[in-house]
């Protein structure tokens, strides 16, 4: 069975005919060939039918609202979707996978286990006060998923080893470490931590804007809109080959590797940029118009919610705002477990 991965990232508006699809699959058939020619759509569809080719839609939050064509149902008999929200398509799924979040106390033996590969051993007393700094971290009654989990344990990792700061980090500053981290070994010349940070915030709210979601945007916007902040064009090509951003099939459109790091790094770009209550009002207004919403703009409310809660009081922002996010997110004062990186559903 040959794999064939189709990064929908909003493009469901254009792949939703089978024949769409199918063109699609023929194409990326082709370069897996490295022939010029395309193969036969009739070759094409006895490999779907004959579950010769597993077709796995990546990122499908929000797509098919519709539901899958009637020929797309007949034809596909090996099929993968992932998306991040429970919608119209993954609804008619035989069986689905469904990450689990992980608990604060699941996460204290995570953690501990991810310290001792690196050979840190802690005693009774080290092992408390890692419990203590995980709860005041995450929070007290916070779910987190394996993505999240990792950066904590790296960056504990990397106080035990004296690489990091010892103060006390909240959730957005483990993103902030994760691009140092991926920025660990630039050479003379290269961007600095705090040049990346300020261009990464810019570049995820171009890809978060239009969908309050992540998803790409089109890459000649989004270097016109680093240019005009300053940043030479080839910062984008940087990031890209530090595997922060991916560049698509097409070209000319880019979109971030990971979703919730594009979601919390756009979170504190408003919180930067944003001033008058009005302001906020229309994002708030504008998130509500959303197809889809409140679960296709979950994942960006939650990060936006979670930089609120931390950083909050270091930026003026309306005293509704947080009570307004929570009610759009159906979620109680105190019991915020935000959304963590890349929770996708799998559905087969």
């Amino acid at each position: 069975m040959i794999p064939v991965i189709i990064e929908l990232n909003g493009r469901s508006d254009s792949l939703k005919t089978y024949a769409a699809l199918q063109e699609e699959i023929r194409i990326q058939l082709k370069t897996m060939a490295g022939d010029e020619r395309l193969p036969s759509e009739a070759l094409c569809e006895q490999l779907l039918r004959r579950r010769r080719l597993l077709l796995i839609l990546d990122n499908a939050s929000g797509s098919f609202q519709d539901g899958l064509d009637s020929k797309f149902r007949d034809v596909v008999n090996a099929l993968v979707l992932t998306s991040r929200i429970d919608g119209e398509a993954t609804r008619r799924a035989g069986t689905k996978i469904k990450p689990k979040h992980i608990k604060n106390r699941a996460l204290f033996r995570l953690v501990d286990h991810y310290l001792e590969t690196y050979g840190k051993e802690l005693t009774m007393t080290e092992m408390a006060g890692l419990a203590h700094k995980i709860t005041i971290t995450i929070g007290e009654n916070r779910r987190c998923t394996p993505l999240l989990a990792k950066l904590l344990a790296q960056h504990l990792v990397n106080i035990a080893s004296d690489e990091a700061d010892t103060r006390q980090v909240t959730v957005p500053d483990l993103f902030f470490e994760y691009i140092q981290f991926l920025n660990r070994e630039r050479r003379t010349g290269d961007p600095d931590h705090a040049t990346l940070h300020s261009a990464c915030k810019i570049l995820a709210w171009q890809c978060v804007q239009n969908r309050y979601a992540a998803s790409p945007c089109s890459k000649a916007a989004a270097v016109d809109e680093l240019t005009q902040a300053g940043f030479e064009p080839q910062i984008v090509s940087y990031l890209q080959t530090l595997g922060i951003v991916n560049v698509l099939l097409d070209p000319e459109r880019i979109v971030f590797s990971t979703d919730t790091v594009a979601e919390y790094l756009a979170s504190l770009y408003v919180l930067e940029k944003l001033e008058t209550p009005k302001e906020w009002a229309e994002l708030v207004q504008n998130a509500k118009r959303i197809a889809g919403a409140p679960m296709a703009t979950r994942g960006f409310l939650a990060a936006l919610c979670d930089c609120l809660t931390t950083r909050g009081e270091k930026i003026h922002t309306p005293d509704w705002l947080l009570s307004e996010l929570k009610i759009m997110l159906e979620i109680e004062d105190g019991d915020f477990h935000g959304t963590g990186p890349e929770v996708r559903h799998a559905t087969a």
